[in-house]
């Protein structure tokens, strides 16, 4: 079963959420916390020690966005290659950094009317390696580095909403429109704040006062109105801080502050993209003060609730949760990990190109092989034909064994079943050396899993291209029928959804096919970085640049 992690290091808890599970059938099994007080570092070193799964599990992670930006971009064209270019200057010109000292992410949000917004995330690498580097040091490198704002968004589900996570030291608005984030915002006040002024009440030392807050029922009043002109009279029945009225109007004054600070926020959100905002979502431990949501929702106007957090865990989980998901592949942020930064596993420093080359092509060899054995084995009585497909099948793939052995179909396929046995091995041995598994390998196992049994459509694959955009092959089955069972099958694949077959022909074996899968996102939904709009997909036959398997 496999393991996958998201890791929030904040600056008072380190939280690790591990999921079981296998590929998009990923459960949250349990979080493990700890103080960080103690430092970073040795937090999850203590939590490492506490799971045996932690060597081979996928890691995610958050960068903060106090350290980086994300901007939505609206341009007034929407031709891809065209919005690529244009992208990196119109980003330089709205952030202090400079474009060699920065890393960009992006991705298409929408089109319409001639015009593409497209959401941007900036990290400085500076900030970027140092994150990766802590990570790096406690043994907990991240496949993937994402935006905190962006993971919050993967709460969102419906409408407009904003998800506030209420932080140990600030406080993140991540508003999104239609599960997509189109704006982040920070305000530097968080739940440390409001320890500090019940501690300072009551002279107190902060453990002591963490302990009264989070025993606090706030009322869900304001008591401070400062010129709003829709506020509401304070409850008269409010719980207050243990009954310390002292601390209760401390405790208050930074609660309606931060109130202050994210209304004005949402307002100007909502007036500088001319949307409505229909609900807030609330994480973090600061967002579980008793009263503090419907003291929110009160000021703002809109229902506000917590996150769901799968298993029942509380709202300050659900960073860690977020990251998970991302490791899982269950919700795919903007990575920062791009470009220098882009994630080699753990052996990155031994593993080259070569090595990555090499695995790949043990693993389409296996595919090759393991797609004609089961051919075979069912159509054995073809006779001469299949004889002649075997031999051509070991000659191409291991042209180390001398050809005078193949003349006797039997001795042919027993090379073949060790052929294809010692590449599995191969395959196994490789695999431990890095973390998860090389693109093409990955690739090949979905699209195994893609196609239907061979009792529904038989597919006999002739020729496999995979490139960084696009999956091609050529393929031969017993009728049109199957070969459209084929195509919906792969279809009803998310990663697959865009797969077209042509140039169907009647052969003397059934019909032979091409079937073509752009591996970019649909129309309205493609990454900025991607390929122009009408970009050609690599046939199969033909060897497009960086052709792997």
């Amino acid at each position: 079963m496999a393991i996958v992690q998201g890791i929030d290091v904040g600056s008072w808890r380190v939280r690790v959420a591990t999921m079981e599970g296998s590929f998009r059938r990923f459960v949250l099994r349990d979080v493990t916390e700890m103080e960080s007080s103690v430092g970073t570092a040795q937090a999850l070193e203590a939590i490492r020690a506490q799971e045996p799964g932690w060597e081979q599990a996928d890691k995610a992670s958050g960068f903060p966005l106090d350290r980086g930006a994300m901007r939505l971009v609206t341009l007034p064209f929407t031709d891809r290659a065209t919005v690529a270019k244009a992208l990196p200057a119109e980003v330089e010109s709205s952030v202090p950094y400079d474009l060699e000292d920065m890393v960009l992410a992006t991705q298409l949000v929408d089109t319409d009317k001639g015009k593409s917004r497209t959401r941007a995330v900036i990290a400085p690498k500076a900030a970027l390696e140092a994150t990766l580097e802590l990570l790096r040091a406690a043994g907990a490198e991240p496949k993937a580095l994402v935006l905190d704002a962006e993971a919050l968004a993967s709460f969102a589900d419906r409408g407009v909403q904003a998800v506030i996570d209420v932080g140990h030291g600030r406080t993140i608005l991540a508003l999104a429109q239609g599960g997509q984030l189109v704006a982040a915002r920070l305000v530097p006040i968080g739940g440390h704040a409001m320890t500090l002024a019940i501690a300072e009440a009551l002279h107190l030392p902060e453990a002591e006062a963490e302990g009264l807050k989070h025993a606090s029922t706030i009322p869900a009043g304001t008591a401070s109105t400062d010129g709003w002109s829709d506020a509401e009279p304070t409850d008269a029945d409010r719980k207050g801080v243990a009954g310390h009225a002292a601390a209760e109007a401390a405790l208050l004054e930074v609660v309606d502050e931060l109130i202050v600070e994210l209304r004005a926020r949402l307002i100007a959100l909502e007036d500088e993209l001319s949307l409505g905002i229909d609900e807030v979502l609330l994480a973090g431990g600061g967002s579980l003060l008793g009263g503090f949501p419907a003291r929110l929702s009160l000021a703002t106007g809109v229902p506000v609730r917590s996150v769901l957090v799968p298993g029942g865990h509380p709202a300050s989980c659900a960073l860690a949760v977020a990251y998970a998901r991302v490791a899982a592949d269950d919700v795919k942020p903007l990575d920062l990990r791009v470009g220098e930064y882009a994630y080699r596993g753990h052996a990155d420093v031994m593993w080259t190109a070569a090595s990555w080359g090499a695995l790949a092509t043990a693993a389409a060899v296996l595919l090759s092989l393991g797609v004609s054995a089961y051919r075979l084995s069912g159509t054995w009585a073809d006779g001469a034909e299949v004889d002649a497909e075997l031999v051509d099948t070991v000659t191409r793939n291991f042209p180390e064994v001398d050809e005078s052995r193949l003349a006797d179909s039997s001795v042919a396929l027993s090379i073949f079943t060790e052929k294809a046995a010692e590449a599995a091995a191969r395959v196994a041995a490789l695999g431990p050396a890095v973390s998860g598994e090389p693109p093409t390998l990955t690739m090949l196992k979905a699209l195994s899993t893609a196609l239907p049994p061979n009792q529904q459509a038989r597919i006999d694959v002739r020729e496999l291209n995979i490139s960084a955009d696009a999956v091609s092959f050529k393929a031969e089955t017993d009728s049109y029928e199957s070969a459209a069972n084929i195509e919906e099958r792969l279809k009803g694949t998310e990663r697959f959804a865009q797969a077209r077959k042509s140039e169907e022909k009647k052969s003397s074996g059934g019909l032979t096919f091409n079937m073509s899968i752009p591996l970019g996102a649909v129309e309205g939904e493609g990454e900025g970085e991607g390929a122009p709009e009408g970009a050609p997909v690599p046939e199969p036959g033909s060897a497009p640049e960086g052709k792997e398997g």
